[in-house]
C-alpha cells in the first residue's frame, strides 16, 4: 500500500470516531434534559398536591405543537393507615382510533406507603395523529387486602391533549 492510502484510511477512521462521539453526546444530553424536566414536573406536582385529595391531576389540559410530547403529572394519596397497592390504567376516550398514539403508562402497579403521596408522570406521544383534541382517562384501583381484587379508588380523572 502506498503512504497516501494509509494516511487516507487513518484520517477517515479518525473522522468516523469523532462523528460517533459527537452523535453520542447529543443523545446523552437529550436524556439528561428529559430527566430534568421529569424531576421539575414531579416537584411541581408535590407542591401543588392538595392534602385532602386522594387523586390529583396537575394541568389536566395541555396544548401542543405537532412535534411535541405531552407530559402529564398526577398523584395518588394513600389516605389509609397501611401501605396499599394501586393500579393505574390509562385509556383513550376518543371514539375514533388515534393512529400511532403512544402512552408511556398504560397499565402500571405502585405500592404507596401509609398516608404518603406518589407522584407519577406519564407521556402522551401523538405526533403522528395530526391536529385535534384527544382525551385520556386515568383510572386508579386499589387492591382490597381481604379479597385480593382491585376496587375503584375514587372517580377516574380525565386529561386532554389539544394538538395544533
Amino acid at each position: 500500500m502506498s503512504i497516501n492510502v494509509i494516511v487516507t484510511l487513518v484520517l477517515g477512521l479518525m473522522m468516523f470516531i469523532a462523528g460517533m462521539a459527537i452523535f453520542s453526546s447529543l443523545f446523552s444530553k437529550t436524556n439528561i434534559t428529559g430527566e430534568e424536566v421529569n424531576a421539575q414536573l414531579e416537584k411541581e406536582l408535590l407542591n401543588a398536591f392538595d392534602d385532602d385529595s386522594p387523586l390529583f391531576v396537575y394541568k389536566s389540559t395541555i396544548t401542543l405543537n405537532s412535534d411535541s410530547i405531552a407530559r402529564f403529572g398526577f398523584g395518588i394519596h394513600n389516605i389509609y393507615d397501611t401501605s396499599k397497592k394501586f393500579k393505574i390504567k390509562i385509556t383513550s376516550l376518543n371514539t375514533t382510533a388515534i393512529p400511532d398514539t403512544k402512552i408511556s403508562y398504560l397499565d402500571q402497579e405502585y405500592e404507596v406507603p401509609a398516608k404518603d403521596k406518589k407522584p407519577i408522570i406519564f407521556l402522551v406521544d401523538s405526533k403522528d395523529a395530526g391536529p385535534g383534541q384527544f382525551a385520556f382517562k386515568i383510572n386508579v384501583t386499589m387492591k382490597n387486602d381481604a379479597s385480593g381484587t382491585y376496587d375503584q379508588y375514587f372517580d377516574p380523572k380525565i386529561v386532554y391533549v389539544i394538538q395544533k
